[in-house]
């Protein structure tokens, strides 16, 4: 998603997630809640300490509970180094409020250091016959320092994933990877013509519309918290 299509709405709840987490972890820091202690050592948030110190007067809110139930996913890193996701673990968090924070941080680290989707991509299906054998995601990318202005071109265009429906890497040698080499070629040559306006369609896919009402759950949830320390 480049900056010009993000709309105003996702911009403002971005813009209050992210103030209401970081208002939380100063306040954090300020009430003595510190993950080191010693001298010298960086100032870091000590939400374990939060937790252990509050988990026993914490009931949930309704925001929490469906942040909890939507179950944010975080990034991983799988064979060959592509990227998935992965449902967060939260056997070893024994309290309503640990698990909360767990999930506060994963909807904050995906945010600001995971991955998103961009609207500019397309999916593609390699099919024999009508029988789908691999999908593929296509991204527009410019060259480093290229001019943001200058009009797409099929050079701009490149391959994020090839998978099997099984999420398995496809083997550049199988029926399907020399199917989508060759498909490639014809679109960088100009063989097959292609419409390169890609509208950014997430706003009207579930999946990320779901994505920003899990992060407006969050900030509830962060705001909620911060009212709750600052209480004290």
């Amino acid at each position: 998603m480049r900056k010009e299509n993000i709309s105003a709405e996702i911009t403002e709840r971005a813009f209050d997630f992210f103030y209401w987490f970081s208002r939380f972890e100063f306040s954090l820091k300020e009430n003595g809640y510190l993950k080191y202690n010693n001298p010298g050592d960086r100032a870091e948030p000590g939400w374990d300490n939060f937790v252990q110190n509050h988990s026993d007067k914490y009931s949930l809110s309704q925001s929490a509970t469906a942040l909890i139930e939507q179950s944010p996913e975080q990034q991983i890193v799988l064979p060959g180094r592509e990227l998935g996701w992965r449902p967060v673990k939260l056997d070893q968090h024994n309290s309503d409020l640990a698990r909360v924070a767990r999930l506060l941080k994963t909807v904050r680290n995906n945010l600001f250091h995971g991955g998103k989707h961009r609207g500019d991509c397309r999916l593609l299906s390699v099919r024999e016959a009508g029988r789908p054998l691999a999908s593929a995601e296509l991204e527009l990318r410019r060259e480093h320092g290229e001019p943001i202005g200058r009009p797409w071109s099929p050079k701009h265009l490149s391959t994020v994933q090839l998978r099997e429906f099984d999420n398995a890497p496809v083997p550049t040698d199988s029926p399907a990877g020399q199917a989508y080499r060759w498909f490639m070629e014809r679109i960088r040559s100009g063989a097959i013509a292609t419409n390169l306006n890609w509208p950014d369609m997430t706003v009207h896919m579930t999946r990320f519309a779901n994505g920003r009402w899990k992060a407006g759950l969050a900030e509830a949830t962060a705001k909620w918290l911060l009212t709750q320390l600052e209480d004290r």
